[in-house]
């Protein structure tokens, strides 16, 4: 059974936006640290904040040399900073995987990267405790992402 807070939450708003918040010390001096995100309503009030987290040296060296296929943890948390979910994914070579935690550690789904020749191609799976739904299939394109519901 999902978290009906996190349910509640993705019903009430039909688009969501999701804008980077960079630091100083990325902008003056190119040094890359733990990306954060602020997530907002169409309106543009804050809803909600994502952090990734850095884990000091080994993982800074990690994201210089493994670049986009490195593996991260990224908490998404509610505007009094309460986690609601985790998303994890580990290193990957060619496709990654995605899994999507809520804040007692039950998954509730999980996005997979697959071949794609023109766009970047993902599904997205629901799971329960019995079986794992597929939700859409989304095609990222330079002017937004396109989704097919299955």
């Amino acid at each position: 059974q999902m978290n009906s807070s996190i349910v509640d939450f993705v019903n009430a708003y039909p688009e969501l936006f999701v804008q980077q918040k960079k630091e100083w010390i990325e902008i003056v001096v190119d040094w890359e640290t733990g990306n954060k995100y602020a997530i907002l309503d169409p309106n543009k009030n804050p809803l909600g904040y994502m952090a990734e987290e850095s884990g000091g040296f080994w993982n800074h060296i990690k994201r210089v040399l493994l670049r986009s296929h490195r593996p991260f943890l990224v908490r998404i948390l509610n505007p009094s900073g309460h986690p609601l979910l985790k998303l994890n994914r580990a290193f990957f070579w060619f496709f990654s995987d995605l899994d999507v935690v809520d804040s007692e550690g039950s998954r509730l789904g999980s996005v997979h990267r697959r071949f794609g020749i023109i766009y970047k191609k993902y599904e997205t799976y629901l799971h329960d405790s019995t079986n794992c739904l597929p939700v859409c299939y989304a095609f990222a394109t330079s002017t937004g992402i396109r989704r097919s519901y299955f």
